[in-house]
């Protein structure tokens, strides 16, 4: 999967920093079936294979995308930043920071927290990326690949944040092999959702 020329330290860091968020479905259902005054507090619903397998999908395929986008960039970084990305993609962009119930809201900043500190504390991903956070790598890693240079947008159209993500989003649904990785496009009026679909459709 790895394309045999990469091994980052430090992907294990993060795997373990979604894990301690993160309920498999067994441990999922063994909580939430306790008796009262057992069950723990637990803010994800279950993670399975899919999921896993979701998180490999975008982050070969933003790696794809991004060596297009800029094949002279470091190839660990590379590999680290979409790494990054695609766990962003998946589990934390889940947790809309703008809803109404307060513990989702609470729950995203607290993961954003975990997998900051476990980026600002593994030595090998400090040397690559020195200060990174997960919404600064989310947002260059979006950048480089969705852009007026590589991407055809209607002139006069502002390239937002939310238009650049649904885009990005998409096209990886479009390129990744079968069977396609589905995604829902879910956000406010004016966020896009309608003009990534015709932007890619051009």
């Amino acid at each position: 999967a790895w394309g045999g020329f990469v091994k980052i330290r430090g992907f294990e860091g993060m795997v373990a920093g979604v894990e301690g968020r993160v309920d498999t479905a067994h441990d999922w259902s063994e909580r939430h079936n306790a008796r009262p005054g057992q069950a723990q507090r637990s803010f994800c619903g279950p993670v399975s294979q899919r999921d896993i397998q979701r998180v490999l999908t975008v982050m070969l395929e933003l790696l794809k995308l991004l060596r297009k986008a800029d094949a002279s960039s470091d190839r660990r970084t590379d590999a680290i930043r979409c790494v990054v990305t695609a766990v962003y993609f998946s589990y934390v962009a889940r947790l809309d920071p703008s809803t109404k119930e307060r513990e989702k809201a609470k729950d995203r900043e607290e993961l954003l927290g975990k997998l900051d500190a476990i980026l600002r504390s593994d030595s090998g991903i400090k040397a690559l990326l020195p200060g990174a956070t997960m919404l600064n790598v989310k947002t260059e890693v979006i950048r480089a690949i969705i852009n007026r240079k590589n991407v055809d947008i209607p002139p006069g159209v502002a390239l937002i944040d939310s238009l650049a993500e649904n885009l990005l989003m998409v096209l990886i649904s479009v390129v990744s092999p079968k069977p396609k990785l589905p995604v829902a496009i879910v956000g406010k009026p004016g966020s896009g959702k309608t003009l990534c679909i015709r932007i890619i459709e051009e």
